[in-house]
């Protein structure tokens, strides 16, 4: 038998804090996924009992709002005042898109928690002043702002079901279906990871050109 291997812990200056702790939470479901993340295996990296986890946080839920607040911290807000509506929602749609390829194993948490810390909420205060600011009403605001986010994670849920493909061996993440299924054998090149920036730009322009009819 040979020798154990330790898992390596993350070298941290200054004593344990919130921030570490979060940075420390991104980083390893950034390595290991999301549903891999426990106090005990996060105190394990800091190297400290889980339990001195929840000094700095109540829950685990805790803990993941605050993660998802980073990754909604990384986001790009378009400065109001700078191009139209729709050159800003063109440009918020591609920094959340960024967000799932920086962080493809934490996108989830990111697209299904609701905002709830305090700067994940002034990230959002951010967002709607700028649409307001705009002349948008604020129904039309969250109107425009669901759509785009609607869309936006649809399509980069697909794009990371296609990569994985890509991983487990599938040429450009595009099945190949049988002989008979002539429409889809058709269609199924449009469904390669080579697509995939042509057809989200297409995608987000025509949710913003239905706004602009509108």
């Amino acid at each position: 038998m040979g020798p154990v291997k330790r898992k390596a812990k993350v070298k941290r200056e200054g004593p344990l804090s919130p921030q570490v702790i979060t940075d420390a939470a991104l980083a390893y479901i950034d390595a290991h996924g999301l549903d891999a993340l426990s106090t005990r295996k996060l105190g394990a990296v800091l190297g400290v009992e889980g339990m001195a986890l929840y000094k700095h946080f109540p829950s685990k839920e805790a803990l993941l709002d605050s993660v998802a607040e980073k990754l909604a911290l990384e986001l790009e807000v378009p400065l109001a005042g700078k191009g139209g509506w729709q050159d800003r929602s063109r440009q918020m749609g591609r920094a959340y898109r960024a967000i799932a390829r920086r962080h493809p194993k934490a996108y989830l948490l990111f697209a299904m928690r609701r905002f709830a810390t305090p700067g994940a909420l002034a990230f959002l205060d951010r967002i709607f002043t700028m649409l307001l600011e705009g002349g948008m009403t604020p129904r039309k605001a969250v109107e425009l702002y669901r759509s785009v986010l609607h869309y936006c994670t649809g399509a980069i849920l697909d794009e990371l079901a296609g990569f994985e493909m890509v991983k487990r061996g599938a040429p450009k993440g595009a099945l190949t279906p049988p002989a008979q299924l002539g429409a889809l054998n058709k269609v199924m090149p449009w469904f390669g990871t080579d697509r995939f920036d042509e057809l989200f730009e297409a995608g987000l322009d025509r949710v913003i050109a239905s706004f602009e009819a509108r």
